[in-house]
């Protein structure tokens, strides 16, 4: 019996497993109307500095300084796929701090913010980490935006690594662009790497306006 129950466990597990990457296929693929999608990913910290690698005289400095890098993808039927990324000297990926990124985005952004106001639903992809799942994120995402913005707002957990394609592309094009900035100029603080990201952000625009 034992053995029973745990062979329809696994096979539930594996059926919630393949909604699940049924789902944001289609979110991703074929948005529907009125929904405003996102996801969020934590990067590994990066460390500064980085610079030229025939500079050796920087690479034996004794201080360090590590920075946390948070990943947003927002997306939707009727507008463009944006891509937010967030640099911090906070460490700790608390939902203290996602929330706290959160709110300074929506004040940042106007647009946002009147996509939000439009849209019917707000759904937040995430992965099972216990800095998205938890009572806090489920508050915000679920009581606080809904009362913000009139729609409903919805968590949607991943499976352990999947899901995670379109974070995982653009932190390999901020690390491509933060190597090609520091061939010319050594890195050494996170408002130094802002500024070069958003250089080579506005060079890759440039050559491809669409």
């Amino acid at each position: 019996m034992q053995d029973h129950n745990s062979g329809c466990v696994s096979l539930l597990r594996l059926l919630r497993g393949l909604l699940c990457l049924l789902a944001h296929d289609a979110a991703w693929n074929n948005p529907s109307e009125g929904i405003v999608y996102a996801r969020m990913d934590f990067a590994e910290n990066w460390n500064l500095p980085i610079g030229p690698d025939e500079a050796g005289s920087w690479w034996y400095a004794g201080s360090r300084l590590s920075l946390s890098v948070l990943i947003i993808t927002i997306w939707g039927k009727h507008f463009k796929t944006k891509y937010v990324t967030y640099v911090s000297k906070v460490l700790e990926k608390t939902p203290r701090y996602v929330v706290a990124v959160w709110d300074d985005l929506l004040q940042r952004s106007a647009q946002l913010q009147q996509l939000l106001t439009d849209a019917s639903e707000f759904q937040m992809w995430v992965d099972s980490g216990t800095h998205f799942r938890c009572y806090s994120m489920l508050w915000w995402q679920c009581c606080k935006m809904p009362e913000r913005f009139n729609l409903v707002g919805r968590m949607c957990f991943d499976l352990e690594h999947h899901g995670k394609g379109q974070c995982d592309g653009h932190i390999g094009k901020i690390k491509t662009w933060a190597g090609s900035a520091s061939k010319a100029k050594l890195i050494c603080d996170g408002q130094q790497l802002v500024e070069a990201l958003t250089a080579e952000n506005q060079k890759s625009l440039d050559a491809n306006p669409s």
